[in-house]
């Protein structure tokens, strides 16, 4: 029952770090930037080119592009010419109340809670923050090597790789504190 009480606290805690570091904090604008126009032109352009929703990258790339040499080589010349995108295109625009993202995301945070129960009963440290430290690693690692690639990959800015990585290591100690705590 103490596993259960400690996972539920703290995926609450992260939802509530969440909140404070989206809503209130600065840091999660840093990277992004506006269209022209409102994107006007660009939203015409997308409703125009993307029939269904998905993951689109320009230039466009062929499914069979790195079985042809010729193929790839201009492939590679257009996107070092520029411009560059990779885009989640949602043709149906998003939803009109943020409950069913935040309940998901609820959930999200609660299945990687239950892993911080496991990994905090595994932990030997004795103190709390030590504990919290050892779950804020694990989950700061695997944040660092999916912010890290999409600012290698995709040409994401290296502050929101920055930003969202130490978002997510302070979220799990403060959240991992509190499992901890539970757990002792």
């Amino acid at each position: 029952m103490k596993n259960i009480i400690a996972g539920i606290a703290g995926a609450m805690i992260v939802f509530i770090w969440g909140g404070i570091s989206w809503m209130i904090l600065p840091w999660h604008n840093w990277g992004l930037k506006s269209f022209q126009e409102e994107g006007q032109t660009v939203t015409l352009a997308i409703k125009k080119e993307a029939l269904e929703s998905g993951i689109y990258i320009l230039p466009n790339i062929s499914p069979d592009m790195h079985e042809n040499k010729e193929k790839e080589k201009a492939w590679m010349e257009r996107a070092h010419q520029g411009p560059f995108a990779f885009m989640s295109v949602k043709t149906e625009g998003t939803r009109s109340s943020m409950v069913p993202g935040l309940l998901i995301q609820f959930l999200i945070e609660l299945m990687v809670a239950f892993i911080g129960v496991w990994l905090i009963n595994k932990c030997t440290h004795p103190h709390h923050w030590q504990k919290a430290l050892f779950v804020s690693y694990a989950v700061g690692a695997g944040a660092f090597v999916m912010n890290f690639s999409d600012w290698n990959w995709w040409g994401f800015p290296l502050t929101v790789a920055l930003v969202n990585t130490v978002d997510a290591a302070i979220a799990w100690f403060l959240g991992g504190f509190i499992m901890a705590k539970i757990l002792k």
